[in-house]
């Protein structure tokens, strides 16, 4: 699984968004329309938004997202940074998706750990860091 920078608000304009970014987009969702394909008539999303990936590494290979993520926030920072002045976005965050690695006999902790060099890019972009585990 790929981890990606997910941006959203309740009055977003994801064209407009688009153009101003100029980066490429993995998925876009919109208010109004449901959390679930499968589910027309279930809950439905309450924003609209946009998923960029940041890293296409498979899954499991934690160090190697960090790297390509690091790589990706650096390279981009100019656009990135101009999300700042857009006063209907909600939410900014990398979205890290992990592979639940516990069970009852090895392993009781599972830790992951971002890098320092990380923290100080997300402040200065203004991005929440999620850490979405999958089992």
């Amino acid at each position: 699984m790929a981890w990606y920078l997910r941006i959203s608000g309740e009055n977003l304009n994801i064209a407009q968004l688009k153009s101003e970014l100029g980066l490429v987009v993995a998925s876009e969702f919109h208010k109004g329309e449901p959390y679930l394909e499968s589910k027309p008539f279930g809950k439905k999303r309450r924003k609209s938004g946009i998923s960029i990936e940041t890293s296409p590494t498979y899954f499991n290979n934690f160090k190697q997202h960090i790297k390509e993520t690091i790589n990706f926030l650096e390279e981009n920072s100019g656009s990135l940074k101009k999300l700042e002045s857009i006063e209907i976005i909600d939410h900014k965050g990398l979205d890290f998706g992990i592979g639940l690695r516990l069970n009852k006999n090895d392993i009781v902790v599972q830790v992951e750990v971002y890098p320092l060099r990380l923290i100080p890019l997300c402040s200065f972009l203004g991005f929440d860091i999620e850490t979405t585990i999958y089992s």
